[in-house]
């Protein structure tokens, strides 16, 4: 189904900080939970715990493994830190389980391990999302609720059970409860923040992403090198709403912006530049390439068949960076190119292959794409 406004968010998630922030941190928490279990076995050392025994070490593994493929970026951040906190969360219950079988009856409080909950709880929110999140860490919530309840109506019925004990092991649910609740409230924050930023890069007649976020995504891509751009005007236009009115004329966008869409293959992408007006940003793409994409979108508006007005077309104006040239250089030749499809005649390609002020309109035709061509020889 398309969804442009959907292609966008996923977009804007893949160039969102957070997520490559998600990664710095894991990068940075691995070897912190490495040397945590290490601290923990040399404390014990030369008698473990049993479970310390078997579980430590194998926390050491998995973490030094998720470390070295998120670092190697072999494993994204959510994998990575959904693996991380399934084995911690697995340790830390069979923990509170213990501590309650051989530990709490006798000294009447939980031991420090139960601190370590508060960090598994914001993995989880590092990891997942709002979500996600809260129920993942409600289940592990609820899961040491469930030990605890258990083991402590064991413990009160043998009386090991006492007032101290039962404080420390309701604040240990309090505090626990009160983080999850103040973690949510933060991750919604986030993701409240998150929507507004796509809500500033989004074009909500079309879908599409808009001219500010086009105009970073040509940025990117001339950070890179070579690039294409295809600068394309619906034809005509005004001529749509003054007969159908603007309803249709803002269907008719709707309906081009999915038509052209559906012709682009990844990296290239569309965007709203304004009022009638399209760009499409083909990053690493050459001349001809630029111009076959341009061809493809031209000839598949021309062919489709639009609700009340029927046919439309447009007129595109295709340029490819020239050395170190700056992005309002390259889209002033697009432009140049795109009045030179107008000039002759409306529903054509045209390319300028050289300075926009300098060139001289001519008709020799591609031979690959059949488009013209502007420049000189």
């Amino acid at each position: 189904m398309f969804s442009p406004l959907n292609d966008l968010r996923d977009a804007q998630a893949a160039r969102d900080p957070w997520n490559e922030l998600r990664r710095r941190v894991l990068l940075t928490a691995m070897p912190a939970l490495i040397l945590a279990c290490l601290g923990a076995l040399a404390i014990q050392y030369p008698v473990f715990d049993p479970l310390d025994r078997v579980a430590l070490p194998a926390l050491i593994t998995l973490f030094l493994t998720l470390f070295v493929l998120t670092w190697r970026r072999q494993a994204s951040a959510d994998v990575a830190g959904g693996v991380a906190y399934a084995g911690a969360a697995l340790y830390f219950l069979l923990s509170i389980n213990e501590q309650f079988r051989w530990y709490v009856g006798k000294y009447q409080h939980l031991n420090e391990a139960t601190y370590w909950f508060s960090a598994l709880y914001c993995v989880a929110f590092l990891t997942w999302t709002t979500r996600t999140a809260l129920l993942v860490s409600g289940f592990t919530f609820f899961a040491a609720l469930v030990v605890g309840g258990v083991n402590g109506v064991l413990l009160a019925g043998r009386g090991e059970f006492g007032i101290r004990a039962f404080a420390f092991v309701l604040q240990f649910y309090l505090s626990s409860f009160a983080l999850i609740a103040l973690l949510t409230s933060f991750s919604h924050i986030r993701q409240r923040l998150a929507e507004t930023r796509i809500m500033a890069y989004a074009d909500f007649l079309t879908g599409l992403p808009n001219r500010r976020y086009g105009e970073e995504l040509l940025a990117q891509a001339l950070g890179r090198g070579r690039v294409g751009v295809v600068l394309m005007d619906a034809d005509h236009f005004k001529r749509v709403n003054d007969l159908y009115g603007h309803h249709v004329g803002d269907a008719v966008l709707r309906d081009l912006a999915q038509v052209v869409t559906a012709t682009l293959r990844p990296p290239a992408r569309l965007v709203r530049w304004g009022g009638e007006e399209f760009l499409i940003v083909a990053p690493g793409a050459d001349t001809v390439t630029t111009l076959r994409i341009a061809e493809d979108a031209r000839a598949a508006v021309a062919a489709h068949d639009f609700e009340d007005v029927r046919r439309v077309t447009l007129s595109a104006g295709v340029a490819t960076r020239l050395h170190e040239e700056s992005a309002s250089d390259l889209l002033r030749r697009a432009d140049t190119a795109l009045y030179a499809a107008k000039h002759a005649g409306r529903d054509r390609v045209r390319v300028c292959e050289m300075h926009a002020d300098a060139f001289v309109p001519d008709t020799r035709t591609d031979a690959e794409s059949g488009a013209l061509t502007v420049g000189a020889d």
